[in-house]
């Protein structure tokens, strides 16, 4: 495992990679970025291990960052658009294949939940990455998801009979 800081824009944003090949000299292997879903989320969260500990054992390296304002890495996760999301992604990619030593056979992003809706965008900004992982990504515009988690929420929140009648 090796772990590091990256510097965006005046920000740091703080990532683990997990290999389990045999010397990271070996390979090449391909690369998946990991691209965190909506609110707080960081390296730590037991489902992103689990995907990120698969893939290293079949000899897929995983860079697993802590999204922007979530545990070590600095900024705000909040008020970040998806294109700063985006950015922070393809400099983790382009960090991978500028460092030394390290054989990269294919770069990707691999998204989960809000992360996959816009891992295909981001694929699309990089001349370096070679596929995207939408891995439980809406399918559905953006509007239309808010506007159902917003109902969702209201209804959960005791405000279905008052607003919808039910």
């Amino acid at each position: 495992m090796l772990s590091n800081y990256l510097n965006i824009s005046n920000l740091c944003l703080f990532f683990i990679v997990y290999y389990e090949f045999f010397g990271l000299n070996q390979g090449p292997h391909p690369v998946v970025v990991f691209m965190h879903g909506s609110g707080v989320s960081d390296r730590d969260n037991l489902w992103y291990l689990h995907i990120a500990d698969y893939l290293a054992q079949r000899g897929i390296m995983v860079l697993l960052p802590d999204k922007r304002g979530c545990g070590k890495s600095e900024g705000e996760w909040h008020s970040a658009s998806f294109e700063d999301f985006a950015g922070d992604a393809i400099a983790g990619a382009k960090y991978l294949t500028a460092t030394n030593g390290l054989k990269i056979s294919k770069v990707g992003f691999l998204g989960v939940s809000q992360g996959g809706k816009i891992s295909a965008y981001t694929a699309e900004q990089s001349d370096i990455v070679d596929f995207a992982i939408n891995l439980s990504g809406g399918v559905v515009t953006l509007s239309q998801a808010l506007a159902h988690e917003i109902s969702a929420d209201m209804r959960n929140g005791g405000a279905g009979v008052f607003c919808f009648g039910t």
